[in-house]
């Protein structure tokens, strides 16, 4: 029983139910990808990447194209280099993060904090590019 489920675990993982780990969103430099969120409103997108534990310093982030690129490193802290280790479950290593922007944000104006191990980007849109809302009759 437990072969079968790491078998469905496997199948999950690697399939397209797992939209998390799709290379669309990401390309993985490392073995670990910071988690992100991405909110919508009229006027900006924001997006938060979890980095808890990378320095400030260590953090890129660039624009090519029309893709926003969050890449840095997660190094071992200074105190535990010297120790054997028994267990380590934090990833540490290089890290990419690729997220596909649309045409209507001003990339000019990106506005980037860190603050508690968390980036936190806000990405405004272009003014006069409201959607515009048409209502379609349905047969």
């Amino acid at each position: 029983i437990e072969d079968l489920q790491n078998d469905l675990n496997s199948f999950f993982d690697s399939s397209i139910f797992n939209l998390t780990r799709s290379p669309v969103w990401e390309t993985n430099l490392g073995e670990w990808m910071p988690r992100t969120d991405i909110f919508d409103s009229s006027d900006k997108l924001l997006i938060t990447a979890e980095l808890a534990g990378v320095d400030k310093k260590d953090i890129e982030v660039s624009v090519h194209g029309n893709s926003l690129h969050i890449r840095g490193e997660k190094k071992h802290e200074d105190r535990v280099q010297d120790m054997g280790c028994i267990r380590s479950e934090r990833y540490i290593g290089q890290f990419e993060r690729i997220i596909p922007l649309s045409e209507d944000l001003n990339l000019d104006k990106i506005d980037a904090h860190y603050e508690n191990g968390v980036l936190s980007l806000s990405i405004p849109k272009k003014e006069g590019l409201n959607a515009k809302q048409i209502k379609v009759n349905i047969k």
